[in-house]
């Protein structure tokens, strides 16, 4: 991992640790911290800095009804996508997704999970990729495109082997590929349009 330097405490240990033991021992408020310094250090991250309230902290989603679930998720997908864009040339963005993580579940819910796999599946052979795997719900993902995920993940939190673009190959290439090809294609299509900030 890193470090970010912070005014306030000399510096932030790097959360970005090899497994899920380790990551559990980093408290949620330094997290936040992290992940705002990072975002503040990228032009495109004011929309999304009311995301990382210190009142986010305490968000616990099952509370939540259906209606404001919903319009939680439609404001992080543009992040997500914004994200998965940025994670390419600047590795300090992992604070952000690994926030979203732990604060919003964005791994777990259905409306997320599989714009999290989405948005970052350029970076499959990148530890990042590995690392989400081994928390990532892949039946709230869409288990009939992301199954071919399965073999890679590590339920244990270690992380796994990268994932050889061989493996997405394969899977357009088999019976439900053309749902996942679907995807990667309107990704793509948003990803070239500019993702449309909705964030505050």
């Amino acid at each position: 991992g890193h470090v970010l330097p912070h005014s306030a405490s000399g510096t932030v240990p790097s959360v970005l640790l090899p497994d899920a033991v380790s990551a559990r021992s980093v408290s949620t408020d330094v997290l936040r911290k992290n992940a705002s310094d990072s975002l503040g250090a990228v032009p495109w991250g004011a929309p999304y800095f009311s995301l990382l309230s210190a009142e986010s902290e305490r968000l616990d989603r099952s509370l939540l009804t259906s209606a404001a679930n919903a319009d939680l998720d439609a404001r992080l997908s543009p992040l997500l996508l914004r994200l998965g864009l940025g994670l390419a040339g600047d590795a300090s963005l992992l604070h952000v997704l690994e926030y979203l993580v732990r604060v919003y579940e964005v791994h777990a819910r259905p409306a997320s999970a599989s714009r999290t796999l989405l948005c970052l599946s350029h970076l499959h052979s990148r530890p990042v990729f590995a690392r989400l795997l081994g928390f990532v719900d892949l039946a709230a993902a869409g288990e009939g495109v992301w199954s071919f995920l399965r073999p890679f993940c590590r339920p244990d939190g270690k992380v796994p082997a990268a994932v050889p673009r061989g493996a997405y190959v394969a899977a357009a290439s088999r019976g439900g590929g053309t749902r996942l090809l679907h995807l990667l294609w309107t990704w793509a299509g948003e990803a070239a349009a500019g993702p449309d900030v909705e964030a505050s």
